[in-house]
């Protein structure tokens, strides 16, 4: 099945914000001062590990360079790889905030 350009965009863009939303909750998760804190035991030894490998920078960059695949060819995967990431970081900033409770505005 071939895809749009405005498809893979919009794919690129939730994969990104799916990515980011899911980093926030599993810190959310490994962190003993959270809300969300697991109880110490295997499930937040497995969240600690998570959280650790998703938080790398190699994490996040692995996440542009599989949305530029996505997009095959280099202008339109260095745009998807963008927009993968425009799509992650406010995923994760506003995760983090409803996660803590706090308001997204000033």
């Amino acid at each position: 099945m071939d895809r749009g350009p405005g498809t893979t965009a919009a794919l690129a863009v939730a994969g990104g914000a799916v990515f980011g939303a899911t980093t926030s909750l599993v810190n959310a998760l490994s962190s003993p001062y959270g809300q969300l804190a697991l109880t110490d035991g295997p499930l937040r030894r497995l969240a600690v590990v998570a959280s650790l490998l998703l938080d790398a920078g190699w994490a996040w960059a692995a996440l542009a360079v599989a949305g530029g695949w996505l997009a095959g060819g280099v202008r339109r995967g260095a745009l998807t790889g963008s927009l993968a990431l425009l799509g992650a970081v406010p995923a994760y900033y506003v995760t983090d905030a409803a996660g803590r409770g706090e308001e997204l505005s000033g």
